[in-house]
């Protein structure tokens, strides 16, 4: 049996405007029995029988709600005319969401983690060495390595991981060429570094039991060494394979999201000013970014990036955790060019690797740049904090027109962007209608859930508060 305060409180909470659906759920969460919903439900549903004879009416009471209803509409007037009050009950700015905090929440739903599978053999042309100490032989004319007959190789299998951004609802994504491009030099350098290191120990364990010494002690035989591997290495059958997921994800190549595999559909220069590569997946009702115009970039403008920076793993944090997108911020700092004339922007936001192909977003939350690579200091080789470079977004323009891409945002953003809206205004059976739809229209959406589980408590919160 459902006790009377229940009751008006149900009428109270009908009155308000809230559905008999909201009522039956907030009361189910409170764990009343299903028939007492029902009965409470009926009861509620009656229309109200008359009490009392009606009170007779005088024209004073007429007269009285005459002159209320137009202090009222005064009152309503004046607030509007001096911008006190709006009559803009749908959306509204609010003043608790920073424009950082809404690029975030606006964006990352669009925001991808790119991780890239290459297979292949390594191929070294084994340098001359002593049989007996393992000691490398050395040409006296060229002072430098003497190559063999004998090849050393070895089949690999490495992961890369870099980020980018979806440019239409049905699955283009534009991300760095680097992240993607089997060619690329940072592959290259990254598996032979690998190899080296593997033949190296392969060396020096000879070279220790000879001698008693190891070959590290010997940084002039080091230098001459990796000279010759990088020199003399190739190779053969490279394979790729690209992944993208989306949104929330684990890092590694162990869990590398194989139901999203991604076609390259346009490749620029590794390295370059053109470091841009376009993507596709299979998707509709895709979330999508917003491009806009990097012809109108200025020194000092303030930028926001994100990505999924490897530098954001670290000890502290748990291994294997699920992990967002990661929104870092700063300004452009210098308009540069390179050799070949091409337009770069400097920023001190920071950047790492795995930010690679990532959006940069002006205060609008239009991305206006690609976060592409940092800064090595020219006499240590070391990574220089605070100067970091993003290809402008209308270079990519150009490869979206070549394969007739229209970046538009489709009617998942749109009610998303709503819904949250209305979320961070607390006005949460619209924002719950909306995030609704937006799980509908795309039911992998990465972060419609978590909000609209907000939503719905937030409002059983203020219905079971709201006295009658």
């Amino acid at each position: 049996m459902v006790d009377k305060r229940t009751v008006n409180w149900a009428k109270a909470a009908l009155s308000k405007g809230y559905s008999k659906e909201q009522i039956k759920n907030a009361l189910s969460q409170r764990g009343f029995n299903p028939a007492d919903i029902n009965d409470l439900i009926s009861q509620i549903s009656q229309p109200s029988s008359p009490l009392e004879a009606p009170r007779p009416t005088h024209h004073y009471g007429v007269w009285w709600t005459g002159l209320i209803v137009i202090l009222i509409a005064a009152s309503i007037a004046t607030l509007v005319f001096t911008g006190n009050l709006s009559l803009d009950f749908g959306k509204k700015e609010t003043t608790q969401i920073n424009p950082a905090q809404k690029i975030a929440a606006f964006s990352k739903p669009g925001v991808v983690l790119i991780q890239t599978l290459v297979s292949g053999t390594f191929n070294l042309a084994v340098p001359l060495s002593d049989p007996d100490t393992g000691i490398f032989m050395i040409d006296p004319n060229t002072n430098r390595l003497i190559k063999s007959e004998e090849t050393f190789s070895k089949d690999f299998e490495e992961g890369f991981a870099g980020s980018g951004f979806i440019v239409s609802p049905d699955g283009y994504i534009i991300t760095n060429a680097h992240v993607v491009d089997l060619n690329s030099q940072d592959y290259i350098n990254q598996f032979t570094s690998n190899f080296v290191q593997d033949y190296l120990t392969i060396v020096d364990e000879k070279v220790q039991k000879t001698y008693g010494d190891s070959i590290y002690n010997y940084p002039d035989i080091i230098d001459a060494v990796n000279d010759y591997i990088y020199k003399e290495t190739y190779f053969t059958n490279l394979k790729i394979n690209v992944y993208v997921g989306t949104g929330v994800t684990i890092p590694g190549v162990a869990t590398i999201q194989k139901g999203n595999v991604a076609d390259i559909r346009k490749l620029g220069t590794s390295g370059s000013a053109k470091d841009v590569a376009i993507l596709k997946i299979d998707g509709k009702n895709l979330p999508t970014l917003k491009i806009g115009d990097s012809g109108e970039v200025k020194t000092g403008d303030r930028i926001y990036i994100l990505g999924y920076p490897g530098a954001s793993e670290t000890s502290l944090t748990a291994t294997g955790e699920a992990i967002e997108p990661t929104l870092t911020s700063g300004i452009i700092s210098a308009e540069r060019k390179t050799t070949d004339g091409f337009r770069l922007l400097q920023t001190d936001a920071a950047m790492s690797g795995g930010n690679s192909g990532g959006p940069v977003f002006n205060e609008k939350g239009e991305v206006i740049g690609i976060a592409t690579s940092g800064s090595v200091d020219p006499f240590t080789g070391q990574p220089v904090a605070g100067f970091n470079f993003l290809v402008p977004i209308n270079f990519a323009k150009g490869f979206m027109q070549e394969l007739n891409i229209q970046n538009k945002q489709g009617s998942v953003d749109e009610h998303y962007q709503e819904g949250l809206e209305y979320l961070w205004n607390k006005k949460y059976s619209k924002a719950i209608d909306e995030l609704e739809t937006v799980r509908r229209l795309y039911p992998a959406h990465p972060y419609v859930q978590s909000y609209l589980t907000g939503a719905q408590e937030a409002l059983e919160r203020w219905i079971l508060n709201t006295k009658p």
